[in-house]
């Protein structure tokens, strides 16, 4: 028998992505949101991406230079970040210095969770298909 799960994407209540205007790094992000996480973000250019994440919530900053973002204003659980991103980022190295323990490069492992949209995880969700960050 196959235990039930309430929730099968555990994201923790708060969720910061860099790079939250890619197409797999935003994929989580409105999974995140549809969680219930309170979601923040930022990336390089405006999109219809970045502007559909507004809509469902989430706070997108658009910033060519990052120093006027502050980790400590969002209190994230989780960093997620995309392939795109430089480990020597200003907000990673914020992160590291803030303590912030769960930082995750974008990875296969992780982005194939990508390929789900939005109705697709609502089906996966009836199917009892789970994720949970480790």
């Amino acid at each position: 028998m196959i235990k039930q799960q309430s929730k099968p994407f555990a994201f923790p209540s708060s969720v910061f992505f860099i790079g939250i205007g890619g197409i797999e790094v935003s994929a989580l992000a409105k999974l995140a949101l549809y969680e219930g996480a309170r979601v923040a973000g930022t990336d390089l250019l405006e999109s219809g991406i970045t502007r559909e994440l507004r809509n469902f919530g989430a706070e997108v900053t658009i910033a060519k230079t990052i120093e006027s973002i502050s980790l400590l204003a969002y209190k994230p659980k989780l960093i997620i970040y995309s392939l795109a991103v430089s480990p020597e980022h200003q907000l990673l190295r914020q992160a590291k210095k803030l303590r912030i323990k769960k930082v995750y490069k974008l990875t296969n492992k992780i982005s194939f969770l990508s390929a789900f949209s939005y109705a697709q995880y609502v089906f996966c969700k009836s199917c009892n298909i789970s994720f949970y960050w480790k």
